[in-house]
């Protein structure tokens, strides 16, 4: 300890020797230790063999059960579409963007893209990454636009329980929690369900994935999004081909973030 005291620079060059010196020995060593691990961990899978094959098999039987209740259901849903004279949605385009600027602030949730008018952006497109709904544009320029999150206090989107298929109005609050307002006082909702769009207002499509319930108290319930708020990078902005104006919801004044 003295020694150190009285040439810190001399000391640092020993255990930096001692370091490099050390190194390799130490990596030598480790090799038969790691060689015991995976032969120890190879016994061990072997032996757990028989109840693995068991499991996927099991998996298999209920796969087979699920594949044919879907075929059967696409049949029947499409024989219902024929009788029912069923009109389809129209097809959506979708034009990807760069997130490059987060301009929010504690009172106000929005992100710049680097896609404008002249890309094909216009007004309330819908915002999309691989794991959920992020937002919806609320100002376009030429060669950029701006995106409202799901977060900001001013935003309120129609959805519903994807298992139940209770409605309510999904509310941003500046944070990177949402909540469900508007709850029937006996609703079928519990943590874990999953929260998609119901469609209603004109701008969001039915069945577009928003999170998961995880707690419900009150008549309000707390929902956690799929969308990773910290590693938003690249955004999916969706078109329908539709004039701007059917897409915005009918006899509904929106209030305009300030």
């Amino acid at each position: 300890m003295i020694f150190g005291k009285v040439d810190t620079v001399l000391v640092r060059e020993l255990r930096g020797l001692v370091g490099d010196v050390a190194g390799p020995v130490m990596e030598s060593l480790s090799v038969p230790v790691a060689r015991v691990t995976e032969a120890v961990d190879s016994v061990g899978r072997f032996a757990d063999l028989p109840a693995q094959i068991q499991r996927l098999t099991e998996e298999r039987n209920r796969l087979r059960e699920w594949e044919s209740t879907a075929r059967r259901l696409e049949t029947e849903n499409r024989e219902l579409r024929k009788l029912l004279g069923f009109v389809p949605e129209p097809t959506w385009r979708t034009i990807s963007a760069r997130v490059v600027g987060d301009t929010g602030s504690v009172f106000f949730r929005s992100v710049l893209v680097t896609a404008g008018r002249r890309d094909g952006v216009k007004r309330d497109q819908v915002a999309m990454t691989g794991e959920g709904l992020v937002g919806r544009v609320f100002e376009t320029g030429e060669r950029s636009a701006r995106v409202l999150l799901v977060t900001d206090i001013n935003s309120r989107i129609p959805v519903e329980i994807e298992r139940s298929g209770e409605r309510a109005v999904l509310a941003g609050d500046n944070s990177d929690w949402l909540r469900l307002i508007y709850l029937s006082p006996d609703a079928d909702i519990e943590p874990g369900d999953r929260v998609v769009t119901s469609g209603h207002g004109g701008i969001f499509m039915r069945g577009l994935p928003v999170g998961t319930v995880t707690s419900v108290k009150k008549g309000v319930a707390l929902v956690r999004s799929f969308v990773v708020w910290e590693r938003l990078s690249y955004l999916r902005l969706l078109d329908s081909g539709l004039p701007e104006t059917l897409l915005a919801p009918v006899g509904q004044d929106r209030a305009e973030p300030r």
